[in-house]
C-alpha cells in the first residue's frame, strides 16, 4: 500500500478490496454492496468496531407429526468440545468460516463486534409440540455459542475482545427488551392486509417467492395447511420487514453499548432465494439500506442437518 496515502485514503482502499472479496465469495447476490464498503470506511475512518449482524434459523426439521426443531449435537463437559455429528453445515459455518472471515477482517485494521441473533420467534400454530421446540431452541442457542467460542479457531480470533467481540442472542428475547416490539411487528401483519400498502406488495412478493421455491410444502397440502403457509409468510414479512430497523438497538440490548458511528453489514446465512427475502426485509425501509453478504459456502438450505461443503477460506 502506497505509504503516501492519506488516512481516509487508506479506509477507502481498504474498503474496497475487502467488499470485492465479501462480494466474489457471496453464495447469493449481494445486496447494496456499496454499503457494505461506506460500513467498512466509517469504522476504519471513525476508529469504530464494524458491527456484523447474522441471524440463523434453528435446525428445522420435519417429522411425522409436522414441523419441528431438532437438537445440534454439541455440549461441552467443561474442558473439551464434544461434537455429535462433524459434518454438519452449522458446524462448520460457526467453528471455521465465520472465526476465520473475522479473523481476515481484523488483519484488515477492523475490529468486530459479531451479534449472532437465533430466529426463535415462534408464528401461532407452526410447531406441533410448542414445549419441546422450546426446549431445543434453547439447545440450539447453547450449541451455536459453543460452536462459535470454543472451537479452536474461535478461541483464538475471539480471546481479544478489543479486535473481536461476539454475542449470541435469542431474538425472542431481544425483541422482548426492545419498545413497542411486538405491537410493530402486529402493526406490519395488519399493514401486510392493507391493499396498495407497501407491506401488501411486500407479504404477496414473500408468499410468491416462497411458493415458487416449494418451501414449507412438505406435509402441507391440504386446506388447513396451505392456509398455515400463507400466515407464516405473512407473519416472516413482518419480522424481516422489522429486522433492519432494530439494527442499532439490537446491539445495544446485547450489549455491545449505543451507536457511535458504526459501520453496519448483514451477513446472510441461508443459500437460497429464501436468503433473498431475508434480505429485501433488511432494506425494507429505504432510508435505512444495509449491505448484505452470504460469503459463506455452508450456509443453510433448508435444515442446519445438511452435510457441509469446503469452507471457504479467509
Amino acid at each position: 500500500m502506497n505509504d503516501k496515502l492519506t488516512n481516509a485514503e487508506r479506509a477507502h482502499e481498504i474498503a474496497s478490496e475487502v467488499t470485492n472479496k465479501l462480494v466474489a465469495n457471496s453464495v447469493r447476490q449481494p445486496l447494496f454492496p456499496e454499503r457494505v464498503q461506506s460500513a467498512i470506511e466509517t469504522s476504519l475512518t471513525q476508529g469504530t468496531p464494524l458491527r456484523l449482524r447474522m441471524t440463523l434459523c434453528p435446525n428445522w426439521q420435519v417429522d411425522p407429526n409436522g414441523r419441528s426443531v431438532g437438537e445440534i449435537p454439541v455440549e461441552s463437559d467443561g474442558r473439551n468440545l464434544i461434537v455429535g455429528d462433524p459434518a454438519m453445515k452449522i458446524v462448520s459455518l460457526l467453528s471455521d468460516e465465520v472465526p476465520g472471515l473475522v479473523g481476515y477482517l481484523n488483519r484488515q485494521s477492523l475490529n468486530i463486534q459479531l451479534l449472532v441473533v437465533v430466529a426463535d420467534i415462534l408464528s401461532p400454530n407452526w410447531v406441533h409440540d410448542e414445549k419441546t421446540v422450546q426446549e431445543r431452541l434453547e439447545q440450539n442457542r447453547r450449541a451455536v455459542n459453543l460452536l462459535l467460542k470454543s472451537t479452536g479457531k474461535g478461541k483464538e480470533v475471539f480471546n481479544d475482545k478489543s479486535k473481536a467481540e461476539a454475542r449470541v442472542q435469542s431474538q425472542a428475547q431481544l425483541a422482548t427488551n426492545t419498545p413497542r416490539y411486538h405491537k410493530r411487528l402486529e402493526h406490519k401483519q395488519w399493514e401486510a392486509l392493507q391493499h396498495g400498502s407497501q407491506m401488501y406488495e411486500w407479504y404477496l412478493d414473500v408468499i410468491q417467492r416462497l411458493q415458487e421455491m416449494g418451501e414449507y410444502e412438505d406435509k402441507r397440502q391440504d386446506l388447513a395447511g396451505m392456509q398455515k403457509i400463507w400466515e407464516r409468510a405473512r407473519f416472516l414479512a413482518g419480522i424481516y420487514a422489522l429486522d433492519g430497523e432494530v439494527i442499532q438497538g439490537d446491539f445495544q440490548t446485547a450489549g455491545f453499548g449505543p451507536d457511535l458511528n458504526h459501520g453496519y453489514i448483514a451477513l446472510g446465512t441461508v443459500a437460497t432465494s429464501h436468503g433473498d427475502i431475508i434480505a429485501k426485509g433488511w432494506n425494507f425501509d429505504p432510508a435505512r439500506p444495509i449491505g448484505v453478504v452470504t460469503p459463506f459456502s455452508n450456509a443453510m438450505e433448508h435444515s442446519w442437518s445438511e452435510r457441509k461443503n469446503p469452507a471457504k477460506s479467509y
